[in-house]
This record gives C-alpha cells, sequence and structure tokens, in this order.
C-alpha cells in the first residue's frame, strides 16, 4: 500500500525534528514524508528543510489549524497517487512497525476508512492515552479508552472504534475522495471525531490497531495552550453536536455550561478573582457564545467563519 505521512509544524523545530528522525526508523517506508508548516514565524521551518532535505516540505503563509494544515497534505498526498495518508502529530514518536501494522491492517479489511495506533505518553512511555474512542453524545464529545479489553478481530488485528485521534490516523484514499477532507471549521479539536462520524455514516470502518504503537507528548500539547482548550471544547462540542446529534444539544449545552463556565467561575471566585481562572471562564462564555453567533474557524482572527 502506498502511504504517504503528513506532519503539521508549528513554531516547534525540536519535537518536529524529534519526530521526523523516528519516521526514519520505520520498517516499512512510506512513499512520502510530507512536512506542512502551518505559519511558523520561528525560524522552524528553515531549520527543518536544512535538517531533512529529501523530505517534502509545504508551507501555510497563515496558520489554519489542525485541520486546514493537514488538508494541505492530503491534497498533496492524493495527487501524488497516495492510497492512504498518515497524520501524525509532530509532538509524537514513532515505534518502527507503526506504519506497517496500519497498512497490513488497512490492506486486510478494505473497508476501514479510518485507521487509528494505540497511544502511549512520552513522559511515562508504558501508560496507554488511547487504545479507542467512544462518543458521548450528551457531552458532545468523544471520550479515550485506554485498554483494548480483548476486543480485537484476530484475523485483521483490530478494534473497533468510535473514532481514531488525530495524533496517529492512517487515512484511506478511497475514502477521503467520497467524504471529503477535514472540516477546517473546527480550526483546533474535534475535527477527527467529525471526520470519523462522517466515515461511519458512509459506511467505512473506524477502528485502532493495537499493535501501531505511537508516543505522544500529551501535556506539552494540552497545558500549555489551556485557555484556547476551553474555548475550542466549548464551541466545537456544540457545533458537533448540532451537525451530528441535535436532539442532544440542550444537554451538551447545559454540559459546557456547568464543566467548563460556571466551574472555572466558582473556581474563580474561591481563589480570589485569579487572572488566570478569570481567562478561563471568558475563553468558555465566548466559546459558548460564538458558537450561538456561527462563528468558526480561528478564535484569534477577524475573519474566523
Amino acid at each position: 500500500m502506498k502511504v504517504s505521512v503528513v506532519v503539521l509544524n508549528f513554531n516547534n523545530y525540536a519535537d518536529t525534528s524529534e519526530c521526523l528522525q523516528s519516521l526514519e526508523g520505520l520498517v516499512v517506508k512510506p512513499q512520502e514524508i510530507i512536512v506542512v508548516d502551518n505559519g511558523s514565524t520561528d525560524g522552524s521551518f528553515e531549520r527543518l528543510q536544512e535538517e531533512f532535505p529529501s523530505l517534502t516540505f509545504l508551507r501555510s503563509e497563515e496558520n489554519l489549524g489542525y485541520a486546514g494544515g493537514n488538508n494541505i497534505g492530503i491534497h498533496h498526498a492524493l495527487e501524488r497517487g497516495a492510497e492512504a495518508v498518515w497524520l501524525l502529530n509532530n509532538d509524537t514518536v514513532v515505534h518502527p512497525d507503526a506504519l506497517r501494522c496500519l497498512a497490513d491492517a488497512a490492506e486486510s479489511s478494505p473497508r476501514a476508512g479510518i485507521l487509528g495506533s494505540t497511544i502511549y505518553r512520552y513522559d511515562s512511555p508504558s501508560e496507554a492515552h488511547f487504545a479507542g474512542g467512544k462518543l458521548v453524545r450528551w457531552k458532545g464529545k468523544g471520550e479515550h479508552v485506554t485498554s483494548h479489553a480483548g476486543s480485537t478481530d484476530g484475523k485483521e488485528g483490530t478494534v473497533e472504534s468510535d473514532f481514531a485521534t488525530g495524533a496517529s490516523l492512517l487515512a484511506r484514499a478511497e475514502m477521503i475522495r467520497e467524504i471529503g477532507l477535514m472540516d477546517e471549521g473546527y480550526f483546533l479539536y474535534m475535527e477527527d471525531i467529525d471526520w470519523a462520524l462522517r466515515a461511519k455514516r458512509a459506511a467505512w470502518r473506524v477502528c485502532v490497531v493495537p499493535d501501531s504503537v505511537v508516543w505522544h507528548k500529551v501535556s506539552r500539547t494540552t497545558e500549555r495552550n489551556r485557555p484556547y482548550l476551553i474555548y475550542y471544547v466549548c464551541r466545537n462540542s456544540l457545533y458537533l453536536c448540532s451537525r451530528h446529534f441535535p436532539r442532544y444539544l440542550p444537554l451538551v449545552l447545559a454540559y459546557c455550561a456547568c464543566s467548563y463556565l460556571l466551574a472555572y467561575l466558582a473556581r474563580w471566585v474561591a481563589e480570589g478573582f485569579d487572572r488566570r481562572r478569570g481567562e478561563y471562564v471568558r475563553m468558555a462564555f465566548r466559546g459558548i457564545t460564538d458558537f450561538f453567533l456561527g462563528r468558526r474557524g480561528d478564535v484569534e482572527r477577524r475573519g474566523a467563519r
């Protein structure tokens, strides 16, 4: 199977470099490794080009978010004849057999449209972070399952899942052509779940391959940008719900209001109006209101749709 890898970089030379170095050790080599720079301004794009001259580099002049940046790479890969595209977070490190296991599983199951890896924590290599995904409709989001619980299909070596996390996701070209690229309106978070739901609606399988192992620097990507995480989770949970299971919208709204807006408001007051907590309250409120105002895309851009 001809597989192209897409790695998205945004102002993060160190993590992207380590990810690309791990790809050099793959047992099964990809057709092409595509590095998409998402409007970096720290010189990381130039440093990576110099360090990895044999790879394909594409550049966006602005930050298009996870979906937008990856869509550039996906489009390029499909034009080059890729049969599948492996989306990989730049803050991951892959096992040498990770791609071989994904490709073997895809070839064994022609209707598997999206196949995810088992994700372990980089800072605790034996601790599973993702072994499958469960959609929780009343929350408007997915939750990680951290054990395969013996549910592996012995023939194909896959586990059925509601979604595969975008940290390591193999998407079949035929499926992409049928259902389209990722929805760029999410900008960050939930686009992988949306893609999986669209795939399932078109009768494609979504599964996890237990033997495909990837390590993810989870804490580095969540704690560093918590105010934005709060914003996008609130806004995008509501959007995901409105698009795929609208009857649950009142419940999702109540969940976002209680778990984010009111919870952080209470902590803000209890902690003496701490500035950081106040920012969390503001971003939760903005995420909820922006959903109802129909604002999508990047929260920092006035032109967000």
